[in-house]
């Protein structure tokens, strides 16, 4: 089976950790917008979106252009019929709030925070400024008519500017104690003005200064700018996406963003790609193509909702704690009651079987889908549950409450499917979680947030693995410099990708070697930040989404490449320097030569039949004994004991796994973590195998599934040996 048959992903083979690929001018979506190298497609469209909350809105005099611009102060003009990118640059301006055309088109005004600046249209450049003080208050302003005025509001006083000039013309003391919003009529002459405390809107005359009438409770509204002939309307979001509506018949226009997804999953074995957003939606990532919209479904929030793994029925809270389940015609087939408040939550787990729900009796119920029964009440939370997440073998449900700034209340909860009792409880005081994922196996917990004891949104970030039973940390992956929003296994458990909340800049995803726990990857080409990520069933594509994308999917492996070359016999000394780079310590030259050996499919199955041999057996009967030896009371027989068991530690994982869940023994427990640790070290011989048995599942084929085969039959204990027969099973399934 060739890597990411039906699936998708992508990396440079010249790129390393902290250094991303360089886009390339040629490399374009299937609209003509370029995309990263290491991109191989976009899913949705790329017009009209921004990666921040839009912040001015304008269409040109002609009403062919259409310029905006977001809180970062990136400023963008669109060709309002296609919806298209014609430019974008950089606007000096501090959280620009204000947009507005000049001078017949020539120019566009923006104001932002403290300074009013003017770009020249075509090029960007700026071509005049002025400051603006409002005391202690971040103002906001409004530009009139043609942007030959600027209204700038502060805590409860409006001024009006002359953008020609800067100079301040008048200012007028407003009924409220913050400014919140002002509009000019269309000769310019007058202005309105609305304040926080106050549901009138005052006006005042631009000529002369003076004060004119005030209206009562009118409602302001939010971002909009209609078209010169007002036949159109602009739309601006907080999620940085831009729609255009026929004012006359409400209808929206084919020339608008597609809506950004809060998640993302491949499914029918990676041949579509189903993402949450306002509506569910399936997609062909191939063709960039929506295939199926499901039906429209009614809760508060739509990320509350969840659809089956199948595809085939979604499950939505109602108000009063109902949970309705229609299938994606819009049918309802049946409704589910057992909260006593409002449903707020529902997740299906990973064989749609069970249905899990959370309320605001700050409950968890666990409903069984074939009897329609409430199998479980989970209860103890502190607050309402916003997370729920199913291990992939339904054995164990993560629960948990996301208090923010309230860390020393904030604990996650690990329940058994089974029993339906507590497992784990973990609290932490400097730590904030925020992300989780159980491994395929369901063995061992991500978990991703910020660490510090300062401020939640600027800690840096941190993702740590647990083994579920014992909840004991197995590594922690540090270098992220916010917190760890989003994060996602691979298909194998070998690897995590990551992503953090930083609003500031064009940031990378992180792609981890759980082996040795250091990155091997980083993927750039997201201007906003990463809000969900999936791999492909084969692990060879990662899907990502973020509200300028809305999704794009990445080549882990570069098998995807147009650009690569033909592959060419290796010398005998290529083959020695290849599978010595393999053992590489450091993941992200590994990770290069695993890429180089996926593209060589052929020759890089010839390099590892010749190389890779299965575990040597062991005698199990006297390891056990060995085992037994560790609780002796004879000092001397322990140390020996331990120091033989060190010998063949990789050999026999899972009898020392065995053991240490038995033995109560705090010194033997101390010991068996000791062999654990160096069974599960990162040599050169170990990442080799590991690496190799990576290389030949993604390629798959009869060559390599006999390899698989034969490395199945080491020794029955060592980890090394289930990851060959994982692999294995994996490919068969696939087929």
């Amino acid at each position: 089976m060739t890597p990411g048959a039906g699936i998708w992903i992508v990396l440079s083979l010249s790129c390393c950790a902290g250094q991303p690929a360089a886009q390339s001018a040629e490399h374009v979506d299937h609209e003509g917008a370029p995309l990263s190298a290491e991109a191989i497609a976009r899913v949705g469209s790329s017009r009209l979106r921004h990666a921040a909350e839009i912040s001015g809105l304008a269409y040109s005099p002609d009403g062919k252009t259409i310029a905006s611009i977001d809180r970062d102060g990136v400023l963008c003009l669109w060709d309002s019929d296609s919806g298209k990118l014609r430019n974008r640059f950089t606007a000096k301006a501090h959280h620009p709030d204000a947009l507005a055309y000049r001078h017949k088109g020539a120019e566009l005004a923006v104001f932002g925070m403290d300074s009013c600046r003017r770009f020249d249209a075509r090029t960007g450049k700026e071509v005049a400024s002025f400051k603006v003080t409002m005391g202690n208050i971040a103002p906001r302003g409004w530009f009139g008519p043609n942007a030959v005025t600027l209204a700038v509001g502060g805590s409860n006083d409006l001024r009006l500017y002359d953008v020609d000039t800067g100079k301040e013309l008048f200012e007028w003391r407003l009924k409220g104690s913050l400014v919140t919003g002002a509009a000019f009529s269309a000769d310019g002459k007058m202005v309105g003005a609305t304040s926080n405390d106050d549901k009138t809107i005052e006006f005042f005359d631009t000529m002369t200064g003076k004060a004119l009438f005030e209206l009562q409770e009118f409602t302001v509204p939010g971002l909009l700018a209609f078209s010169p002939d007002g036949g159109r309307l602009l739309v601006g979001a907080y999620s940085g996406d831009i729609s255009q509506w026929n004012v006359a018949t409400g209808e929206l226009l084919p020339a608008s963003a597609t809506p950004p997804f809060w998640s993302v999953e491949f499914r029918d074995n990676g041949r579509w790609l189903l993402m949450g957003g306002d509506s569910f939606e399936l997609w062909d990532w191939k063709t960039g193509k929506r295939v199926l919209r499901y039906a429209d479904y009614d809760c508060e929030y739509r990320s509350q909702a969840s659809m089956s793994t199948d595809g085939k029925w979604l499950a939505h809270p109602r108000a009063g704690g109902a949970i309705d389940l229609i299938d994606f015609k819009g049918q309802q087939k049946k409704q589910l009651a057992g909260h006593e408040m409002r449903c707020s939550l529902v997740r299906f787990s990973p064989d749609g079987s069970t249905l899990f729900s959370a309320g605001k009796d700050k409950a968890v119920r666990v409903w069984d889908l074939e009897k329609d029964k409430q199998r479980f009440e989970l209860m103890g939370h502190a607050d309402v549950p916003d997370t729920l997440v199913a291990s992939p073998d339904g054995r164990w449900l993560l629960s948990y409450t996301r208090l923010w700034f309230k860390r020393k209340d904030a604990a996650f909860r690990v329940w058994d499917l089974k029993s339906g009792m507590l497992l784990h409880k973990v609290t932490t005081e400097d730590w904030a979680f925020q992300s989780f994922a159980f491994s395929p196996d369901g063995r061992r917990l991500a978990v991703g947030g910020g660490v510090g004891k300062t401020d939640f949104i600027n800690d840096p970030g941190m993702v740590v693995l647990f083994d579920v039973e014992s909840m004991q940390k197995r590594i922690e992956l540090r270098g992220h410099e916010r917190p760890v929003g989003v994060l996602a296994f691979s298909p194998d458990g070998r690897c995590l990708v990551t992503a953090d909340e930083d609003w500031r800049k064009k940031i990378p995803f992180r792609y981890w070697e759980l082996a040795t726990g250091q990155e091997r990857h980083r993927f750039l080409g997201h201007s906003g930040h990463v809000k969900a990520l999936a791999f492909s069933p084969d692990g060879a594509l990662i899907a990502a989404a973020s509200p300028d994308a809305p999704a794009i999917l990445w080549d882990v492996y570069g098998v995807h490449s147009k650009n690569h070359e033909a592959a060419k016999p290796w010398p005998p000394e290529d083959k020695k320097k290849l599978w010595e780079a393999l053992g590489d310590g450091d993941a992200a030259r590994g990770f290069q030569t695993i890429r180089q050996l996926v593209r060589n499919a052929d020759q890089a199955v010839a390099l590892l039949r010749e190389h890779l041999r299965p575990v040597a057996a062991v005698d199990e009967k006297l390891v056990r004994q060995q085992l037994r030896e560790l609780d002796s009371e004879n000092f001397n027989v322990r140390n020996a004991a331990f120091l033989e068991l060190k010998k063949v530690a990789g050999q026999v994982e899972a009898l020392l796994e065995e053991e240490h869940k038995q033995n109560t023994s705090l010194e033997t427990r101390r010991r068996l973590e000791s062999l654990l640790a160096e069974a599960r070290a990162p040599t050169p011989n170990r990442l080799r195998f590991l690496r190799g048995v990576e290389i030949l599942e993604l390629i798959g084929g009869d060559a390599a599934t006999h390899i698989l085969d034969t490395l199945a039959n080491g020794a029955p204990a060592a980890g090394d040996t289930q990851e060959a027969m994982d692999a294995r099973d994996r490919i068969r399934k696939r087929k």
